[in-house]
């Protein structure tokens, strides 16, 4: 058909203003983000369907159904076609104030074409901008425009830039500066109008809406002053409450005493009556047959009852046998034992009585974060430097400081190397060239720092001035360390001080370092980095000869602070640190003299000696060298004093000896005090496969969603509903909830009164104790609400710090990809770890421990509280992940095994563990989930019930939610499927019921697959390049690369296999779908699916589960 030139063509109809909601269909196919990718990599972009769009109407018959197409398609995209529009950011603001309900459609037509979204905190708004621009009829294809980059706001804007440019691609295969600018704006402005998550610190604020950074901290300023809480007052109740917790307690307190005298009366009883009869627990062995059995009966094809009793005797004979064999083997005398049993329980609790008080110290640092929202992040830094020079200070408030770069000091330390080595070439000396570059050093440094005033407020100047609370904090803590036997010196207005960096470079992060590491003088000498810096001050006399007492002349001289996940200094964060290490290091040197003074029962001298002389001979045998920084010996160098005539110390160590422990409680000691760094090869890779493992299942709601399971289990499928419901809320909520506020605050006024609605016999219980509060109750004897150690946040971000300083380096283009990639990216995760970890994760173990707290003192009055909060905080790791690795190891009743899990677990080995597996903490939770509700593993029938409730409640979810989601989909029962832990979709795909919970059962029925699925990150990608395998879990595996790639071909493919490891678990499978057979609605919808952690799967070719039969032939499949 021709083109007929003289058909009119159609007025491109005016952008509807109002509330417009476009067909589903036609936001998911047309303008959604794979979408527009789609369009982009076919050729069929937005602009070509414009132009053929145009063409048809010159040549279709009007009214026509292709007629009526091409205009649709037409009068949406014909803007495509315009070349003189231009773009005025003021423009689209003021269109979308004066027009509310288009802005409101377009956010929900944004929602609709691209839900996922939704998952990642202000990247949906980024499509805002994109619909807005049309709203207007704006193009930008000559408005190249740059100065208008300074209109995008809040954290919105990188991720608004980000999504743009997909969107541009799949219009006219082309992106246009201008445009990309234009909508990042927009995608700020919508941040701002729906209160995005990112924004309101002034420090970027003022770096994105170009105003000074004095205005914007003044409109913050504003904010704080209307909050009713007197931050002065907060500050002092939160440092009063961590010195209090930092000074410890007696080791062993009544509570202690009891449960000593408790569990030694249980071995003792045990121990004497050790016949291979009286240690038969039909309990046990029946428990242990049942499992065998269930094993034999999931994985038999027929004869499941006979092939089930034969596996049960198998389990059930393997303990009796094993008692048996050391029963003949074990020459140990009663007394022997007993003495040991008794040795071991007295230094078990006398560790978890120090654990339990820096529990207290880790609960009350919590008020640090509560305050740090309540100050702006400009003055937060501010506060570090006016603490240490409050003189500077004016009468009005007003403060000026050179404002910490990370990027200045590293871009002055590749000037002073690069400038020492050109001058030591051109013949300079060493001392002559350090000089020089050095003094260039602080020059750059000093004209690149921005200098920034700040206004403190009458309360804020009650916290940094002269002997103010950071002040008075700060010197009673230090107090405290002396008191503990330390040699701790101080400068005036004394902050801690924490080094990432010396000038040229230098790495260090620990005291080690410190004190091997020297540094260039201004007079080109070379000084070690001890006698400027001190770990708390200065050892000793190095206090007085300290030549940087400040943060401020530190950074002048061109050392880089340690700094917090985003990369800020922040007095708040120094504090929390500080407090930290402090309440550790006291409470661990208190548990240490106590052993150093006092001997196990039963024997004449101390645990711990630092003098091999002193043991008496008869007990040397029983003494082991132990090397720990905390219980070896300081022997310092003493010099006379000529004027006193007295032999006094220098401050200079002359030699350390080491300590020799009682081998019974070594294994206790390295649960609690192992000090052994990684080498570099190993701190290395754990970097790069938490880096891996989080990239895996970071970004989505995965981990999140398997908390609000583990309420369903814990609290079934009813009563679990309003503690989920409410919890999901709260996750997202800019308030706390009632259980965080506990967490900070354990007399919070709506705490209280939580407790007094709904634990009244745990409010009486508490009267008779010696705990505070139900908080410390439950974190002293073992419950974790931090973030677990799966989760690596500390590695994880100190990595992306790293890739932010090495991409700064990058010519032109550094700051450009850490705006746009590294920094929007890792605030998606630190939004991601709040809601999970900070919120979810720690409002539902919290819940969890009060209620099954509860439930033990009402059903167990008589057994002693400290016991009970033992059980339910151990129940909710378990149930919720987030393990007590000492108490885990050390409660096992078995020697050999529990000897075994103290080596694996302790802390120098735990770097190993997480190299070994992908998380370590959520598989040993899951196992030990299910293992504890059975005799055979778990001996304490409280909080056995609790374990088996919890399988009862899943098993209810599955035999009735999972089954009928099986029926609806494939009409069959789930025990039909080949993998009945999977729901059938009925088109040759499956999902997945309940990762955790179902966990158990795979170990139970096929180990080493499972196994291999649970490798560590690097570990396995190790191994399927090793063996050339995409998968290491299938024996169907394709092969990565073929017999005929060349070497670049392989190296090709082999690298996509590694680079896919670092993309999220649910935009890997996206990619492969999409090319495999391009974009549809069941790619988006596996995208949502895999978000919340139930992704679906190919099904299986094959599966170790045999449960068909049962349905199809019974009889067969039994007998």
């Amino acid at each position: 058909m021709a083109e007929n030139p003289n058909v009119d063509m159609p007025n491109i109809q005016t952008p509807e203003v109002g509330f417009n909601i476009r067909p589903l269909g036609e936001l998911w196919f047309e303008e959604s983000l794979p979408a527009s990718l789609y369009q982009y990599f076919t050729g069929n972009t937005k602009k070509k369907q414009a132009e053929d769009a145009k063409r048809i109407l010159r040549e279709a018959t009007p009214g026509s159904k292709e007629h009526k197409e091409a205009t649709r398609v037409y009068n949406k995209f014909s803007y495509l076609l315009d070349e003189g529009g231009t773009f005025d950011a003021s423009e689209v603001a003021k269109f979308l104030i004066s027009h509310p309900s288009m802005l409101a459609s377009e956010l929900i037509n944004a929602t609709l074409a691209d839900p996922y979204l939704l998952a990642i905190p202000i990247v949906g708004w980024g499509r805002l901008g994109n619909a807005a621009v049309k709203a207007v009829g704006a193009t930008t294809k000559t408005g190249e425009r740059l100065a208008r980059a300074g209109a995008a706001v809040a954290g919105g804007a990188a991720f608004g830039t980000a999504y743009s440019i997909p969107l541009q691609l799949g219009e006219d295969a082309d992106i246009s500066a201008g445009r990309t600018i234009a909508e990042a704006s927009i995608a700020g402005t919508a941040n701002l109008a729906f209160g995005a998550m990112l924004g309101g610190l002034s420090s970027k604020l003022s770096k994105e809406a170009e105003v000074s950074i004095e205005q914007a901290a003044v409109k913050v300023a504003q904010k704080i002053e209307q909050n009713p809480k007197n931050l002065e007052k907060a500050l002092e109740e939160a440092t009063d409450e961590i010195l209090r917790a930092s000074k410890g307690g007696p080791v062993i307190t009544e509570e202690v005493a009891g449960m000593i005298k408790e569990n030694i009366k249980r071995d003792v009883h045990q121990i004497k009556n050790a016949t291979l009869m009286n240690q038969f627990n039909w309990k046990a062995t029946g428990s242990l047959a049942g499992v065998g059995g269930l094993a034999g009966f999931l994985t038999a094809e027929e004869d499941k009852l006979a092939t089930a009793a034969g596996l049960g005797i198998t389990f059930a004979s393997v303990p009796i046998a094993v008692r048996g064999i050391r029963k003949i083997l074990d020459k140990t005398s009663i007394e022997d034992k007993l003495t040991k049993a008794e040795n071991s329980i007295n230094i078990k609790e006398m560790t978890y009585s120090m654990k339990s008080n820096i529990a207290d110290v880790e609960l009350a640092v919590r008020r640090f974060d509560d305050l740090k929202n309540l100050v702006d992040p400009v003055k937060a830094e501010a506060m570090v430097f006016a603490a240490q020079d409050p003189k500077k200070i004016l009468k009005d408030g007003s403060f000026t400081f050179k404002k910490f770069n990370k990027k200045v000091l590293l871009d002055a330390n590749n000037r002073y190397v690069q400038r020492r080595d050109e001058l030591i070439r051109l013949g300079n000396t060493e001392k002559q060239a350090n000089r020089t570059s050095y003094f260039e050093l602080q020059k750059y440094i000093d004209s690149n720092l921005e200098n920034v005033t700040v206004k403190f407020t009458k309360n804020e100047l009650n916290l940094v001035k002269e002997n103010g609370v950071f002040a008075k904090f700060h010197a009673e803590m230090l107090n405290l360390v002396n008191r503990k036997g330390a040699r701790v010196g101080t400068v005036r207005n004394y902050i801690s001080q924490e080094w990432e960096a010396a000038p040229g470079g230098r790495v260090y992060g620990n005291a080690e370092k410190v004190d091997v590491a020297k540094m260039v003088m201004d007079d080109g000498t070379i000084m070690p980095i001890k006698d400027l810096f001190g770990m708390t001050g200065g050892i000793g006399k190095s206090a007085k000869k300290r030549i940087i007492p400040s943060y401020e002349q530190g950074i002048q001289m061109g050392f880089i602070p340690r700094t917090n996940d985003l990369g800020d200094l922040n007095i708040f964060d120094i504090m929390s640190r500080y407090s930290l290490s402090v309440g550790k290091a006291i409470n661990e040197r208190t548990l240490i003299q106590h052993l150093k003074k006092n001997p196990f029962p039963g024997m004449n001298t101390p645990v711990i000696h630092t003098n091999l002389d002193k043991i008496p001979q008869s007990l040397k045998t029983k003494y082991v060298e132990f090397d720990h920084p905390i219980i070896n010996e300081r022997i310092y160098k003493k010099v006379l004093n000529t004027r006193t005539g007295k032999m006094e110390s220098t401050g200079e160590v002359q030699k350390i000896a080491k300590a020799y422990v009682h081998e019974d409680a070594v294994p206790y000691l390295k649960m609690v005090m192992d000090a052994q760094d990684p080498n570099a090869f190993i701190r290395h890779s754990q970097n790069l496969n938490f880096f891996m493992k989080r990239f895996a299942v970071g970004a989505s709601f995965f981990h999140a969603a398997s908390l609000i399971e583990s309420v369903f289990y814990t609290f079934g499928p009813f009563k679990g509903l309003k503690p989920a419901g409410k919890f999901t809320k709260e996750a997202f909520s800019k308030e706390k909830g009632v259980m965080l506020k506990g967490a900070d605050d354990p007399n919070h006024p709506e705490f209280l009164k939580f407790l007094e609605d709904n634990y009244v016999p745990t409010i009486k219980r508490m009267e008779d104790s010696e705990y505070g509060d139900v908080i410390q109750l439950l974190t002293r004897n073992g419950l974790t609400i931090n973030t677990p150690t799966d989760v690596g946040a500390d590695v994880f971000y100190r990595s992306f710090n790293s890739i932010e300083d090495a991409v700064s380096k990058i010519p032109a283009m550094g700051k450009v990809l850490n705006d746009l990639g590294v920094k929007p990216t890792r605030k998606v995760f630190r939004w991601f770890d709040k809601v999970t970890w900070e919120r979810s994760f720690t409002n539902m173990k919290l819940y969890t421990g009060l209620a099954k707290l509860n439930q033990l003192i009402i059903d167990n009055p008589n057994v002693p509280i400290t016991q009970l909060a033992r059980d339910a905080g151990e129940f909710a790791n378990d149930a919720f992940g987030g393990q007590d690795w000492a108490r885990l190891a050390n409660e096992i009743a078995n020697p050999m095994l529990r000897s075994m899990a103290q080596e694996a677990f302790k802390p120098g080995a735990r770097p190993y563990l997480q190299l070994a597996l992908f998380a370590p903490d959520w598989t040993t939770s899951n196992i030990r989930v299910a293992a504890r509700a059975i005799p055979a593993f778990n001996a304490n029938e409280r909080n056995r019930n609790l374990y088996m409730t919890y399988l009862i409640n899943g098993a209810i979810l599955y035999g009735t939610l999972a089954n009928a989601m099986n029926y609806a989909f494939s009409g069959k029962s789930i025990l039909e499927n080949k993998d009945p832990t999977r729901i059938d979709l009925g088109n040759g795909e499956v999902m997945t019921f309940s990762k955790q919970y179902m966990e158990p059962f795979h170990w139970l029925t096929d180990p080493q697959k499972t196994g291999v699925k649970k490798l560590g990150s690097l570990t396995k990608t190790f191994g399927e390049i090793m063996t050339n395998k995409e998968y290491l879990t299938t024996g169907w595996s394709p092969q990565i690369t073929k017999k005929d790639d060349n070497a670049l071909e392989k190296a090709l493919l082999l690298g996509g296999q590694v680079g896919q490891k670092f993309l999220p678990i649910w935009v890997s499978q996206a990619v492969d779908e999409y090319m495999e057979d391009g974009l549809s609605y069941d790619d988006a919808l596996n995208v949502i699916l895999g978000q919340l952690g139930h992704p679906k799967y190919n099904a299986p070719r094959s599966s170790a589960f045999k449960t068909r039969q049962l349905i199809q032939n019974p009889e067969k499949a039994l007998f």
